[in-house]
């Protein structure tokens, strides 16, 4: 039945007289209780269309959508000129922030929108005001020696609900193994202001099911009939996709602001030395 109404999907838009209606049934479609194939099949069909109403359906619904779809609609939006016009328009509004779309996805927006000021400034990621702060009251962190053990230590205490060291904690936030190439700087940017840019797989998602539960945590996995979120402390939570009433992702990483909080800058070179000399 769903490869029908894929087939089905690839028609819309086709019909002179029916375009405006399948516009908007693609619109009811790319909808998390829709099965992933069938959301699939409409970013496809769209992303194949030269309307600019194509470029509204697909953004439509962006808070909606899951890290995939959002992959699938940016590849897509990103192909066209006009369309790039347009998201720079969400961005100038608030709709999409700059830190929800990955450096790749931005340096393609850049060339396809040629390099306009206006959009060059829509897309630059930044710190807000009060990060800005936290990053200058520890920037004495990047110049003093970090100590292992004392790293590990705050490591336990802070970061183990969502990170994983050998056989302790959990696999809620990225891989460190995959992070210790990154710069010290890089590293300490990305603890002091863990939002300034995130990868889609990271973003906090919460879903309101029909019954009035509610469910928070990153998109672990999806499948045609349901969504799982995983939380700290390795908690997970399936929710079947005909039972969800609202899903909604925020523009902030499943990891929290304010760790600095009960940090010293000492305690922050310490826990960056740890990272980069235990997940080699």
């Amino acid at each position: 039945a769903t490869d029908l109404r894929v087939a089905a999907i690839r028609l819309l838009g086709s019909a002179d007289g029916l375009r405006e209606d399948d516009f908007q049934l693609m619109r009811r479609l790319l909808a998390p209780r829709a099965p992933l194939d069938i959301q699939r099949a409409v970013v496809e069909t769209l992303a194949g269309r030269t309307e600019d109403l194509a470029a509204e359906v697909l953004l439509a619904g962006w808070r909606s959508h899951s890290p995939e779809i959002r992959g699938r609609v940016l590849d897509a939006l990103a192909s066209r000129k006009s369309w790039v016009g347009m998201i720079l328009q969400a961005l100038e509004v608030g709709a999409i922030r700059a830190n929800e779309l990955n450096a790749s996805g931005r340096q393609q927006m850049l060339k396809i929108g040629g390099n306009s000021a206006a959009l060059g400034k829509a897309l630059a990621v930044t710190a807000s005001t009060e990060r800005a702060d936290v990053l200058r009251r520890f920037k004495s962190a990047l110049t003093l020696s970090g100590d292992v053990e004392r790293g590990a230590t705050i490591f336990r205490k802070r970061c183990i609900s969502c990170h994983k060291f050998k056989d302790e904690g959990h696999d809620v936030g990225p891989q460190l193994a995959s992070i210790t190439s990154k710069s010290k700087e890089a590293l300490w940017t990305s603890i002091l202001d863990p939002n300034a840019a995130v990868d889609a797989k990271y973003f906090n998602y919460a879903v309101i099911t029909e019954g009035g539960r509610v469910f928070t945590g990153k998109m672990q996995s999806e499948t045609g009939s349901s969504i799982t979120l995983l939380a700290a402390e390795g908690k997970q939570t399936t929710i079947l996709r005909r039972d969800i009433e609202e899903l909604q992702a925020s523009d902030t990483s499943v990891m929290p602001e304010g760790l600095e909080k009960e940090l010293t800058p000492q305690d922050l070179a310490d826990l960056i030395r740890f990272i980069q000399q235990s997940f080699r």
